[in-house]
């Protein structure tokens, strides 16, 4: 038998022992209880009784039920509840479960909350760790505060088809955690420390390697759509502010003259003050998170996903595009592009790496960069940001492959290209002009070569005008547009935002660069013992002022430990090895402009999750650059432990963030808007529950 086989067949055989007994612990542990079924006997004043164990659920403190004369040591509770609530994604019930036991003989004492998901067998079953008989339970039903927003009315009728004491789990066998286990210890032998994986070198041309990279990518694409799909939220809310500007610029407008502007809003002499506008105009009678100027509403999200995306499909097809589709078209354009652009970048600066390596890089590059606040809430405000993302990194691509290595000029039509797309990445979010200065860098040694040797051509006019042409063109466009609206060529309209704060008075503060550093770079996420096993951070800064404080899901430096790599820019070692490869400046320029993009965002914004897509990519291309030119200089002996170390690191990034996904993030994420499957996940993950 071929050792390749032979490992298969081991990984296999493992794969199917974990199913079977480890993750049906449950089943071997319970086969041998006795069930016993019970009866309601006290209900709550909160349920209201419709029939037979069916109840009206009105969402108060008293809604429970009461299980007297147990009598028995109670090992796990089967608690099936069925709601007439119906609705895609399931719908999932907190339960508080409260007992006693021969500790605890006279007063109740309180569990864990608990969720009941009908759709999800493996949910109804709680075990439990009690001293001796119980004589009491009583299961308080909990008002859902999250589902309230989007999925229905408070009262709803609950059944409670069967309540059964130690019942047996049944067997679950499952074929995608089967895979999903097969796939984990293939993964696991692959990045063993002596594994041969990494012997593979990286070969641009190889038509296995490129299928491999592709289906790598599809992987990626398939992640995302399935997250789209099931994401329930993206479908329940959906602002068309893209469409309102469509429609507007379509009928010659840049203002959005279908929005109402009430006489009372156009006459404050301060329109910007949240609590004074909502005190004199009401919460209901103005435009929210729109910019309102000189008594008129405009769009200040970046007009060029509107031009490329809306526009087209409002005047050809009179098609109304979701802006959830948007940021889901723009986030797959993204994932192809950086696929390319890291590809690109090792091509042209360390083309000397194992291709295993190389699929890793371009992994952690695409998932650690900005897929996961689009993730949890793939909306509005992440358009623009991913549309920005995918136009710079294609223009930087461009800009690359418009060298060669001797820093001769290879194609005009490239760096044409290049300057478009950085240029369009202004016109969706201002942010991101501070990326076309990396041209001083790509090309900074072709143009010295031309000057010192004195050969500049006519040919080398059209490179000018290639170079410059796309930025005078379109920056004139974007700077018209900015005039017509708020008369100034640089101003797109962030400060006129109806939001929660008054935008045209928040200043520059230092003080608030501390609390943006620690959050975006440094913050330890709050871990718990349950699926997905992090949790928001709470954050309460000690600023005495105003700023928007989001519950963040902690540092960026935290959750991608490569990152960390850019500390060593200074070292004496790392600084040769860069500078004799000419990326020296690069690499530093690219954490200062991070750094930039951060303290302005934190500055004019606050701490908002989606922001960390704007200068993400830069520390992280910026560190894999210093991985890699660390990598090929490392002695044979050290070669095998780099690769080992770095193997990790990419296991618990990639690991760190798919959970970050799963976080819990008020009523956006999949543990509201679709039960049936975030449960499902957490009952094939948590075997022990």
């Amino acid at each position: 038998m071929k050792p390749s086989v032979r490992m298969f067949a081991k990984i296999v055989f493992i794969a199917i022992l974990l199913e079977v007994f480890l993750f049906n612990f449950k089943f071997w542990t319970t086969m041998t209880y006795d069930p016993i079924s019970m009866s309601i006997t006290n209900v709550g004043e909160g349920l209201e009784k419709k029939g037979d164990n069916t109840f009206l659920f009105k969402g108060s403190d008293d809604s429970y039920i009461e299980i007297n004369g147990i009598n028995e040591k109670v090992k796990n509770i089967y608690l099936d509840i069925d709601c007439d609530y119906k609705n895609v994604g399931g719908y999932r019930q907190l339960v508080t479960t409260f007992m006693t036991d021969e500790g605890n003989q006279v007063y109740y004492y309180q569990l864990p909350q608990r969720e009941v998901v009908p759709n999800v067998e493996r949910t109804k079953y709680i075990s439990l760790n009690t001293s001796g008989v119980s004589n009491k339970l009583l299961f308080r039903l909990e008002y859902d505060n999250d589902t309230k927003i989007d999925r229905g009315p408070l009262n709803y009728t609950l059944t409670f088809n069967n309540i059964i004491i130690n019942k047996p789990v049944p067997f679950f066998f499952s074929f995608i955690r089967l895979i999903t286990l097969m796939f984990i210890c293939s993964l696991f032998y692959a990045i063993r420390y002596n594994t041969n994986v990494f012997n593979l070198k990286i070969e641009f041309k190889d038509k296995k390697q490129r299928i491999i990279t592709l289906l790598l990518v599809l992987a990626n694409l398939l992640f995302l759509l399935f997250i789209y799909k099931n994401n329930l939220k993206y479908y329940h809310w959906d602002r068309n502010v893209y469409t309102n500007l469509a429609e507007a610029i379509l009928n010659g407008h840049f203002d959005l003259p279908m929005l109402d502007v009430s006489n009372t809003l156009a006459k404050m002499n301060n329109p910007y003050d949240i609590l004074l506008r909502n005190n004199i105009v009401g919460t209901e009678n103005y435009a929210w998170d729109y910019a309102f100027y000189n008594g008129k509403y405009y769009v200040y999200f970046g007009v060029v996903p509107c031009l490329i995306l809306f526009l087209p499909l409002k005047a050809l097809f009179n098609y109304n595009l979701p802006v959830n589709l948007a940021a889901c078209i723009f986030t797959g354009i993204y994932i192809i592009i950086a696929f390319r652009f890291i590809h690109t970048v090792i091509k042209k600066y360390s083309n000397n790496i194992p291709f295993f390596m190389y699929l890793m890089v371009s992994e952690m590059f695409v998932f650690c960069s900005a897929l996961v606040p689009v993730l949890i809430k793939m909306d509005l405000y992440c358009t623009p940001n991913m549309a920005a993302l995918a136009f710079t990194l294609l223009g930087l691509d461009m800009w690359l492959n418009s060298i060669d290595n001797e820093y001769n000029i290879l194609s005009n039509v490239k760096i044409f290209i290049g300057s478009l797309c950085l240029a369009l990445a202004v016109g969706c979010r201002p942010q991101f002009a501070i990326a076309s200065f990396l041209a001083i860098f790509i090309f900074k040694n072709a143009v010295i070569k031309k000057v010192n040797f004195d050969y500049i051509h006519k040919k080398d006019i059209f490179s000018i005008v290639a170079f410059v042409l796309p930025y005078v063109v379109i920056g004139s466009m974007l700077m018209y547009y900015n005039y017509a609206r708020f008369g100034s060529v640089t101003d797109f309209g962030a400060m006129y935002n109806l939001t929660t704060n008054d935008m045209t008075k928040r200043g520059f503060r230092l003080g608030r660069i501390p609390y943006g550093l620690f959050a975006y770079l440094f913050q330890i996420p709050d871990v718990t013992t349950s699926f997905p096993y992090l949790d928001q951070c709470r954050n309460f800064t000690g600023y005495m002022g105003v700023t928007i404080i989001e519950n963040m899901r902690g540092g960026i430096f935290i959750f991608n430990p490569l990152l960390w790599l850019n500390l060593l820019t200074f070292t004496k070692t790392v600084k040769g090895y860069l500078k004799e490869k000419k990326l020296f400046g690069v690499v530093v320029a690219m954490n200062i402009f991070a750094l930039i993009i951060l303290i302005a965002d934190a500055n004019m914004a606050g701490l908002v999750n989606r922001y960390m897509i704007d200068f993400t990519w830069l520390f992280t291309i910026s560190a894999i650059i210093i991985y890699l030119t660390i990598y090929e200089r490392l002695k044979p002996e050290f070669i095998k432990p780099a690769r080992f170390i770095f193997s990790l690191i990419f296991v618990f990034a990639i690991t760190i963030n798919i959970l970050l996904v799963f976080t819990t993030y008020t009523h956006y994420t999949l543990d509201v808007t679709n039960p049936d499957l975030f449960y499902s996940i957490k009952s094939a993950i948590e075997f022990w529950r």
